[in-house]
């Protein structure tokens, strides 16, 4: 590295990949531990976010002023004073896709039962009724309820849903479900979008939800073309990328020494378990051989790959529509980067060196969990203005609440 390139200030950028809803909480426990463990750096002040899927979610929160402290007590809200994450914010049934395809179903059956009586040479009968698969639903869900979700939180933090509003440059990467391209929104021509519509399309996993609608064209998943699309940031020009992936497919022991291991293999806990495990390799793989290509086309830049073990089982069967093993999951994450980090101190030490940062050593071997750690429990101070007429808002709904009386009566 040149004297020019080390006096030069290091552009810092941060790339999320996918994961669901148990990934964004890992993703946000994994940041509350690079925040404390990492001296010179701000994650509220990076010069890019890009977020995928699960990562969408996360990054449009920070690049909008959210701490990840201040996103670790919304993961655990239960609708005191923020909007809950409840699995309906989620799991949607796309009722009026299954009835758009099932009504068309009885005209398609006559019509393939008549081409075969017609024809009887050219086909089977069940080859004739093959073509009912395309009345199969597009997706089981629909994930509206989350770009709703979105835009209360940042209505009740006066936040902004607009890409080109916010101080630091977001990128919300989408998959073109007609054209196969990748579609980053954030970009030059594609910043006109909500950024809640564009989270919505980027965590629309095909199969699973419906794709998004965005100016006559369809989005699912940015996930169908690359995992963690760090390549984003770094074709920004950034020195230095953080980034989480929290997908990593379960590596459980060959040798089973255990009747109680037998009993937890995968084909026995069902076809959800293996589709996720398949998914996860493939993905995995996939993200294996993109971060080969980063190191050749940027070798001057760096990026800190931060994920789970793969051994760990209970990340991988964790519901974490419960309330406190969403805490758990992210004290997971708090614990899993400290780990890796002291296990590669030297490696860290060395990246980050090059980039004008450091590690708080004192704190990388004092502050061990999540759980009981004091910024779990404060908001993070800001505009005072604004603190104030959050504050005062809480208290008049305390107040309503308890009196009984609404604000009208």
């Amino acid at each position: 590295m040149s004297n020019q390139q080390k006096n030069k200030t290091p552009k810092i950028g941060l790339a999320l990949a996918g994961g669901g809803v148990e990934g964004a909480i890992y993703e946000i426990g994994a940041l509350c531990a690079l925040q404390e463990f990492i001296e010179g750096v701000d994650f509220n002040d990076l010069d890019i976010y890009v977020g995928v899927s699960a990562g969408a979610l996360v990054a449009s929160g920070l690049a909008n002023g959210l701490s990840p402290w201040e996103l670790n007590r919304i993961s655990h809200s239960q609708g005191k004073f923020l909007p809950p994450v409840s699995p309906e914010s989620f799991f949607k049934p796309a009722t009026g896709e299954y009835f758009y395809r099932f009504s068309q179903i009885p005209g398609s059956v006559f019509n393939m039962i008549w081409r075969y009586v017609c024809n009887p040479a050219d086909t089977s009968i069940l080859g004739a009724l093959s073509g009912i698969v395309h009345h199969v639903p597009s997706g089981l869900f629909d994930n509206t309820p989350l770009r709703t979700y979105l835009e209360e939180l940042y209505q009740y933090y006066e936040l902004s849903n607009d890409f080109r509003d916010l101080k630091k440059p977001l990128r919300i990467v989408t998959t073109d479900l007609d054209a196969g391209e990748t579609c980053v929104f954030g970009e030059a021509g594609f910043d006109d979008v909500p950024v809640s519509l564009a989270v919505q399309a980027s965590t629309a996993l095909p199969g699973l939800f419906m794709p998004v609608e965005i100016d006559g064209r369809y989005y699912i998943d940015g996930i169908a073309r690359k995992t963690v699309h760090a390549s984003v940031a770094l074709e920004a020009g950034m020195d230095l990328v953080f980034s989480v992936n929290p997908l990593v497919p379960l590596e459980k022991p060959k040798v089973v020494r255990s009747t109680a291991q037998l009993k937890q293999n995968l084909r026995k806990s069902g076809f959800p378990y293996i589709m996720a495990q398949t998914l996860r390799t493939i993905i995995h793989s996939r993200m294996t051989t993109g971060f080969e290509r980063y190191n050749r086309q940027f070798p001057d830049s760096d990026v800190l790959l931060f994920e789970p073990p793969a051994s760990d089982e209970s990340m991988f069967y964790t519901n974490v529509f419960s309330f406190s093993k969403r805490l758990k999951v992210a004290d997971k994450a708090f614990r899993h980067i400290r780990e890796q980090i002291l296990q590669n101190k030297d490696y860290y030490e060395a990246a980050l060196n090059r980039h004008g940062l450091k590690l708080n050593k004192e704190k990388l071997h004092q502050i061990t969990t999540i759980e009981n750690h004091p910024k779990l429990g404060v908001l993070d101070t800001g505009d005072v203005s604004q603190n104030l007429d959050a504050t005062l808002s809480r208290l008049d709904m305390l107040l309503s609440n308890g009196s009984g009386m609404s604000k009208t009566g």
